[in-house]
């Protein structure tokens, strides 16, 4: 273009110039000529650019841009309010992590939201750094949504750069109430996730270990949420001795990570994780302590020489209490105290052959003989004190 408005502008001062050899040329042709050149000059000097974003439009949602994880793109926000959308799909839950770098120089910066199939925010990053990044572990496979959002600043000439990378992860999803069978060897792990919905009232998780008649196997259980867990970090473990755990968490919501560990010893193990969408109506009643128990058939005992205060050189001691509404692997605990402080402490899993509802039984024993002291037995639901009982064991009478 440029050059073919210098060869324009020769061709005409050609023509002036044979026409001034010719004779004199009338002052208005020499007036057109002039406007010729200064517009000439105008459109040589100062050209308009013109800047053509690829990932335009992509203003919406519906708009959204599909990007390809792991690749990274240089987009541009061209004007203050102009949001940018972009989209991906998982197939397997996992990690999703987005780091999005601003254009060079103070006046930019843009923040990141990531946004599920249903338009709704599930995570941000808006810092006043150079860079945001987001780390996130969804609770379900399927689409996902990024914005980009000026808060302050725009460039028609530096585009910013986004990256979306995955990480899936080794992990078996969990049904609700299905109980899975599965094989660990000494010293390893197996992990596993179940999706809770929000507004549900309780999550329980039962591990039972390979059976112990060497007391030599140690299965221990780990929970997170929205991120694995190991032994290190975690939001909830059992870690009780032997093969047997259960953890129950109160009003939980989203993506639970749970990880099975073998401390020691190898075999099968039974797991099964619970979301109860309302909480159970279950009840224990008043804690009955006996010297003994006569059972009377399944699920029904009644208690042999009822009281509160048991004689020094007491063995064993029992507890006994009705139950109903519990469920097979409701999450329960009991617990033995002395003068305040514990003595001893066991969470588990409500087992089905015990029934919705019946009586059950406890002791607790030493075979020199209870120490003296005032004791006090708890029962818990999930993690709801529900049941206390009290009682006292008498000091051996001091020789004169």
């Amino acid at each position: 273009m440029k050059k073919f408005f210098v060869l324009l502008l020769v061709a005409i001062l050609s023509v002036v110039e044979v026409m001034a050899a010719c004779g004199p040329t009338p002052t208005p042709e020499r007036v057109e000529v002039t406007r010729i050149i200064e517009v000439t000059k105008e459109l040589v000097v100062t050209p308009t650019p013109l800047l053509i974003d690829k990932h335009e439009p992509n203003d919406t949602p519906d708009e959204a841009i599909p990007l390809a994880l792991g690749e990274t793109i240089t987009p541009y926000i061209l004007s203050e309010g102009d949001d940018d959308y972009f989209t991906f799909d998982i197939d397997k839950l996992g990690v999703i992590e987005i780091e999005l770098i601003d254009p060079p120089g103070p006046d930019h910066d843009y923040d990141i939201f990531l946004l599920d199939s249903k338009y709704e925010e599930v995570a941000l990053s808006a810092t006043e750094a150079d860079s945001e990044n987001v780390r996130y572990g969804p609770s379900e496979v399927g689409t996902f949504y990024v914005r980009v959002s000026p808060y302050t600043g725009y460039s028609q000439s530096e585009p910013y750069s986004i990256t979306v990378t995955f990480e899936p992860l080794g992990v078996t999803l969990l049904t609700s109430g299905e109980a899975i069978e599965e094989d660990l060897d000494e010293g390893g792990e197996k992990h596993y996730a179940i999706n809770v919905p929000s507004g549900y009232k309780r999550l329980e998780v039962g591990l039972q270990g390979p059976e112990d008649t060497e007391d030599t196997e140690d299965f221990n259980l780990f929970i997170k949420r929205d991120s694995p867990p190991t032994t290190e970090i975690y939001d909830e473990s059992s870690e009780q001795g032997g093969s047997e755990e259960a953890i129950c968490i109160d009003d939980p919501g989203g993506i639970y990570y749970i990880t099975v560990v073998s401390s020691t010893g190898s075999g099968s193990f039974w797991l099964k994780a619970t979301a109860q969408e309302t909480t159970p109506g279950a009840t224990f009643g008043e804690i009955t302590m006996s010297e003994g128990v006569e059972k009377l058939g399944d699920n029904d005992y009644e208690p042999v020489n009822p009281r509160t205060d048991f004689p020094a050189g007491t063995t064993r001691v029992y507890a006994i209490w009705k139950y109903e509404g519990m469920h097979d692997g409701a999450i329960w605990r009991r617990m033995w105290s002395r003068d305040g402080d514990a003595i001893y402490e066991k969470t588990q899993t409500w087992a089905s052959e015990w029934g919705g509802s019946g009586v059950r039984t406890w002791s607790y024993s030493r075979k020199e003989g209870l120490l003296s002291g005032n004791y006090e037995f708890r029962l818990f639901i999930c993690n709801e004190l529900v049941q206390t009982a009290f009682f006292t064991v008498a000091e051996e009478a001091k020789e004169k």
